[in-house]
């Protein structure tokens, strides 16, 4: 029985160290202007369209749910006020920053997506 807690333990153990590796490398990624950032919602077909965009071109990206994590959300808003015109009120999603620049409220998404590169 001591064997299998053992076993068990070490289980939980290596695959939490492994889990915050992931988070370690995508707060790397993020930091790398050439590797863009995605906020977005669950629910958002824009969000899903660019998400299929940027998978199907293999572009490197790091998404970031804005519904299920608060400092998501505050950091998505940060960037707005301090790097933008942004003055406030809605937001039509996705909120894509990639090399130093944000794009929010993207009227023409398809277009703006072969941008991309």
């Amino acid at each position: 029985m001591k064997i299998i807690i053992f076993f068990a333990v070490l289980f939980c153990l290596s695959n939490f160290s492994f889990s915050q590796e992931i988070k370690t490398e995508e707060k790397v990624l993020s930091n790398d202007e050439n590797t863009l950032v995605l906020y977005t919602l669950p629910t958002c077909g824009r969000c899903n369209k660019t998400r299929e965009y940027l998978k199907n071109n293999n572009i490197q990206f790091v998404e970031y749910d804005i519904k299920s994590d608060k400092e998501n959300k505050e950091k998505m808003y940060d960037q707005l006020y301090s790097k933008t015109k942004f003055k406030g009120g809605s937001v039509t999603m996705p909120v894509i920053i990639y090399k130093n620049e944000i794009s929010y409220s993207i009227k023409n998404l398809d277009k703006f997506l072969v941008t991309i590169k």
